[in-house]
């Protein structure tokens, strides 16, 4: 039954990608849309590494995935905020955190378990990232609702992922008999990233025919 969920929880990473591409039209636009397809399609590559090619699979390559998260959340962050010294901040965290990442690993080797500094790390740090966009939505008041806003649904789903198995996580290798039945609550929560992540594209393009609507001109009151 773990294993049935486990491929739904990544498969469902086939979701935003395939949104993707039914409104490609409008999402081809949008750099931080290309973050959120090409992380879906990252995650899937994993599966497949996972799947068929066992023997090439190590500890680096599970500590790895940490890394990796945190850069295309990241990523999706710089390319959705507008504001440049929130921008620089994003890109100066990356460059430290991948600086430390690999000193971690230089010195305490790589792990096949959920290492408890490298999850604990990627959900703070992603955690207190997302309060960059909440700054911005103040800063830039708008008479939209914030869940009008696509970047609103790809934030929530990041929250409710890292919070939602945040101590699961943490405590997995020391508590893991106990733990192991709250194994589907945790793929459910990364389901439900992935759901929210195909919903943020269909509320841009949603945002793009506004846009759009907007800015044509009024049928039957050309006086020309």
């Amino acid at each position: 039954m773990e294993k049935i969920f486990f491929y739904i929880a990544n498969l469902s990473s086939i979701i935003p990608i395939l949104v993707f591409f039914i409104y490609y039209k409008f999402a081809k636009i949008e750099k931080s849309i290309w973050v959120i397809m090409f992380y879906s399609f990252f995650v899937l590559l994993t599966l497949a590494f996972y799947l068929l090619a066992t023997h090439l699979v190590n500890n680096y390559f599970f500590s790895g995935i940490y890394l990796f998260e945190y850069l295309f959340f990241s990523f999706f962050l710089y390319y959705a905020i507008t504001i440049q010294f929130l921008k620089k901040i994003i890109i100066a965290l990356i460059i430290i955190i991948t600086i430390l990442f690999f000193i971690y690993i230089g010195f305490f080797g790589a792990t096949n378990q959920y290492d408890p500094i490298l999850v604990g790390g990627k959900a703070i740090l992603l955690i207190s990232m997302s309060v960059l966009f909440f700054y911005e939505k103040m800063q830039k008041p708008s008479a939209d609702f914030i869940y009008e806003d696509y970047r609103f649904w790809v934030i929530l789903g990041i929250l409710i992922y890292i919070s939602g198995t945040f101590f699961a996580y943490i405590f997995y290798n020391s508590y893991q008999s106990q733990l192991t039945k709250f194994i589907p609550y945790l793929y459910l929560m990364y389901t439900l990233k992935s759901i929210f992540h195909a919903y943020s594209i269909y509320i841009f393009k949603n945002n793009v025919n506004k846009s759009i609507n907007k800015s044509d001109p009024i049928p039957f009151l050309d006086f020309e």
